[in-house]
């Protein structure tokens, strides 16, 4: 049984470590936890990448359009972070097999690849029946 003594100092030192307080320390270890990005709900850009290619890559896809729509404007944002995704794990490949030769988890990136390539494709396939539905010929 723990003494009520050692309770209390656990207690105090808790309130020690509580992660960083000022925007400048939140920002520094906000990515902390990032492996890879390959799974992740909203784009982070890496060391090896650059906002700027991925905001023109968000360009391309509306075809220098504005959306029509909230649901047309977050269909676009995921196709564009599915194919910034597909792209970042090419590269990951490209790294591992210069550093390491060639790969030997091929069936993970196999994995990775199909499941971004048929969320890929569903959005796709989602933006183009919107758009058509309103008149819109997809930029594709």
């Amino acid at each position: 049984m723990v003494s009520p003594e050692k309770i209390a100092a656990n207690r105090a030192n808790a309130q020690k470590s509580t992660g960083p307080k000022t925007a400048r320390g939140k920002r520094a270890v906000r990515l902390n936890a990032l492996k890879h990005g390959l799974l992740s709900n909203q784009i982070e850009v890496t060391t090896f990448e650059r906002a700027e290619e991925f905001d023109k890559l968000l360009v391309r896809i509306r075809g220098g359009r504005e959306p029509g729509s909230d649901m047309e404007a977050l269909l676009q944002a995921k196709i564009a972070r599915l194919t910034w995704q597909s792209r970042r794990l090419n590269h990951i490949q490209d790294v591992v097999n210069v550093v390491k030769g060639p790969v030997v988890k091929l069936s993970t990136k196999l994995r990775y690849e199909g499941s971004l390539g048929r969320q890929l494709r569903e959005a796709i396939q989602q933006l183009t029946l919107l758009q058509t539905s309103k008149g819109r010929k997809p930029p594709w």
